[in-house]
């Protein structure tokens, strides 16, 4: 029994001294811990300054952030769409210079002939001469006077309306260097066939015409025209 006692006490005892021990492993880490903090207690005040000073400019700055961000989204959509539509206008000039060079050299004579790019007044005046030497009516007096810009008002023009809006970036120029002028006529004859005839020629002629006054005279065998022409401006 004695035996027993002493095992129970000395069990006892190695328990309190492990607890002891236990505790005062606590006690000298809780005095390094606080030593710590006293030694390096301004590191930390910085530290939660820093922190502090870092959140408030994250909460100051964030929404501008935020709308700087959206904005510069918005720029670079705009971007790429204006990008794309230059690509595309860029590919419709390429298929327009193909297209011109595809054109034989006959059809863009034609094309001047139409829309000459000077008055060549001498020639205009032999050209209408010979359609009405043609027609049998013979010119008394001629004259040509030239005018400011013009428009056209042929009847192609009216019927072309839905094409001529799909140039619109090409049409303001042309139309800035587009100049008419006035071919006067006195002519001698009668007949109305020929001068049927006459009108007709000058309506299929390939060279752009306006007839602006007319004055079919059979009384005094004359016949009185104003033909407007037009041509770009050098």
């Amino acid at each position: 029994m004695a035996q027993l006692l002493d095992k129970k006490i000395n069990l006892r005892q190695s328990a309190g001294e492990a607890q002891s021990g236990i505790l005062a492993e606590e006690v000298v880490a809780q005095r390094g811990w606080q030593e710590f903090f006293i030694n390096h207690y301004r590191l930390f005040i910085a530290l939660i300054c820093i922190l502090i000073m870092v959140g408030s400019v994250l909460l100051f700055f964030l929404p501008q952030y935020r709308a700087t961000l959206a904005e510069f989204n918005d720029n670079n959509q705009s971007a790429q769409a204006e990008l794309v539509k230059k690509q595309k206008y860029q590919a419709n000039l390429v298929q327009l210079r193909a297209f011109y060079d595809n054109i034989d050299q006959n059809t863009r004579s034609k094309v001047t002939d139409i829309l000459p790019v000077q008055l060549d007044k001498e020639g205009l005046l032999a050209e209408i001469e010979a359609i009405c030497l043609a027609n049998n009516l013979l010119i008394k007096s001629s004259d040509v006077l030239t005018a400011g810009t013009e428009s056209p008002s042929t009847d192609n023009t009216t019927n072309n309306n839905e094409s001529a809006s799909s140039s619109t970036s090409t049409a303001p120029a042309l139309t800035s260097q587009l100049r008419s002028a006035v071919i006067k006529l006195e002519l001698s004859g009668r007949d109305y066939i020929n001068f049927k005839k006459l009108l007709k020629t000058i309506e299929n002629n390939l060279h752009l015409m306006d007839i602006e006054r007319l004055e079919y005279l059979p009384g005094k065998n004359q016949i009185v025209l104003e033909i407007k022409i037009y041509y770009l401006a050098d």
